[in-house]
């Protein structure tokens, strides 16, 4: 795995600000990519956070498959990408 996880199930109203709160907490964030719906500009449910160190993703990664992480008060789910 690297240094990049896969975000699935993320509300419409999930912003990157959103995203970056909740998985700040693992370790320095240094890109967050949320794809866009071409024709609506809206949310597809899906990000790309990439974290500066490999530990801060396995940190991220072991907490959403332990006990959870939601953003926007819903679970998500993440898996390396």
């Amino acid at each position: 795995p690297g240094q990049t996880i896969y975000v699935g199930n993320v509300a419409w109203s999930a912003d990157e600000i959103a995203l970056e709160e909740v998985f700040g907490r693992y370790g320095n964030i240094k890109r967050i990519n949320q794809p866009k719906d071409a024709e609506t500009g809206r949310s597809t449910g899906v990000a790309f956070i990439e974290f500066e160190d490999l530990e801060a993703a396995q940190k991220a990664f072991r907490a959403a498959n332990g006990r959870g992480i939601r953003v926007d008060g819903r679970p998500v789910r993440v898996d390396f990408a």
